[in-house]
């Protein structure tokens, strides 16, 4: 399942490098978490085993060597003469498997067991789906979604790297993926995070460390001194180099107390990887401009569940002076019309919703007849509505628009609501918006003004 010593991860040999330098007698112990609980065939344990045994055998090829010393310019020849010698020791593993349970722990040395965690889940996931018959689409479908989903991409202007190695449902469709990505995902399709394949397609191996780093750090100093020491020491090994820090090991809040100018100034950039990401790309504008320093001139990298569509959503917000158009109508309240099955339409005193079966559908419309229902609804319904909708945007609501739209009842009804909880919101030429610590408990605030 795995060919070369490379199919990893970037972060994990530049983290590797780090730990050799700086703690190369520092002792750890991983293990594996079953966040999902999912059942695990009978005999997997073994056949991992097996798969574990045959990677004592792969060792960093002198092409290889040639490949990271002039790609991964910030390697030390010291550390590349390291990985020549390196090779996997699977006593470094222990795989037991209790009915479908699985349980995986690594120990040892930090710099000998730093390589083992994304080749193994790599392989977890490739033998569990040959041995659970999970199926896939076939390659021709896989490489078009690929192809609709970098075009896409490359219309919003966004740069967009692969970090797909530990999830892959195999090599080869890892390999089918990142082709395809490089065929066709120029500008946007910067590279990749596993390094076998940035060496085999030609592309920029990225990455720069991992939670693994923070969390050694809060282990060894404890969690006040985490962040600083970690961030410390990764300027240390690299001098400025790898510049992207990692922000919510211990929540976002926590790192930016650590994340003074000295560090601001050092890094290129920060990465979300948990969380709201347009709420910390807020968080962390304001951080930089209270630090007097241009988020223009910083990087955000979000790497938490992405689709296109929160790809778009994160890219409206960060273009200066831009947002997203996508059902900006629903969020305004303008009338809108839906066209086809299961679609909504709105005019400002009633809402509609045509069927969702296809045919009835069809046939309704061949007969001259509407294929919707609809409910008219009350100045009371529509006044919650508005609350409900507007509250969660970047306009809120309006109390001229309330007064006009609904009468001096509800306007008077909604300034008591936001005087009762003044400290979560603010205020601003008849505007109201919900502050950016309120966001956790807006479902809560928005409930207050229901009228019933």
């Amino acid at each position: 399942m795995l060919k070369s010593i490379i199919d990893n991860d970037l972060y994990k040999f530049s983290m590797q490098n780090a730990v050799i330098k700086i703690f190369p007698r520092a002792k750890v112990r991983f293990q594996f978490i079953n966040r999902g609980k999912t059942p695990f065939p009978i005999g997997f344990g073994e056949l991992l085993r097996k798969e574990i045994s045959k990677m004592a055998s792969l060792a960093l090829t002198n092409e290889e060597k040639l490949y990271l010393s002039k790609q991964c310019y910030y390697f030390d020849p010291t550390y590349l003469d390291f990985l020549m010698g390196y090779r996997y020791d699977p006593s470094e593993v222990g795989v037991i498997q209790k009915g479908d349970d699985l349980q995986i722990i690594v120990e040892g040395y930090w710099y000998r067991t730093i390589l083992w965690e994304v080749p193994l889940m790599a392989i977890i996931s490739e033998l569990y789906f040959k041995l659970a018959n999970k199926k896939i689409y076939n390659s021709n479908r896989i490489t078009d979604i690929a192809k609709e989903k970098i075009t896409r991409f490359n219309l919003l202007g966004v740069s967009v790297a692969d970090f797909g190695t530990r999830r892959r449902y195999s090599f080869d469709n890892h390999d089918r993926i990142v082709e395809t990505l490089k065929n066709y995902g120029e500008p946007s399709f910067i590279g990749t995070s596993n390094v076998y394949f940035a060496k085999k397609h030609n592309l920029i191996p990225v990455g720069t460390h991992a939670h693994e780093w923070f969390m050694f750090h809060s282990a060894k100093y404890g969690y006040k001194m985490a962040n600083k020491l970690a961030l410390d020491n990764w300027v240390k090994a690299y001098r400025g180099d790898l510049g992207i820090a990692l922000s919510d090991t211990f929540t976002t809040d926590v790192f930016f107390q650590s994340f003074d100018t000295k560090f601001a100034k050092l890094f290129d950039g920060v990465r979300q990887d948990s969380g709201d990401p347009v709420e910390f790309a807020q968080k962390t504008i304001n951080h930089y401009k209270s630090l007097r320093i241009d988020p223009r001139s910083k990087t955000i990298v979000f790497s938490d569940g992405l689709n296109p569509e929160s790809v778009e959503r994160i890219s409206n917000f960060c273009r200066e002076g831009k947002i997203s158009r996508h059902n900006t109508s629903y969020w305004l309240q303008t009338p809108y019309l839906g066209v086809g099955a299961s679609a909504h339409s709105y005019n400002g005193n009633s809402r509609s919703w045509n069927i969702s079966n296809l045919k009835q559908y069809t046939e309704q419309l061949a007969n001259g007849q509407l294929p919707c229902e609809t409910e008219n609804l009350s100045i009371t319904d529509r006044y919650n509505d508005y609350i409900i909708v507007r509250l969660r945007t970047k306009w809120g609501i309006d109390v001229g628009e309330i007064q006009q739209q609904f009468g001096a009842k509800y306007k008077e009804h909604t300034l008591k609501i936001v005087q009762k909880y003044a400290n979560d919101f603010i205020i601003e030429n008849n505007k109201i918006t919900l502050k950016q610590t309120a966001f956790l408990r807006s479902d809560y605030l928005i409930e207050q003004f229901f009228v019933i």
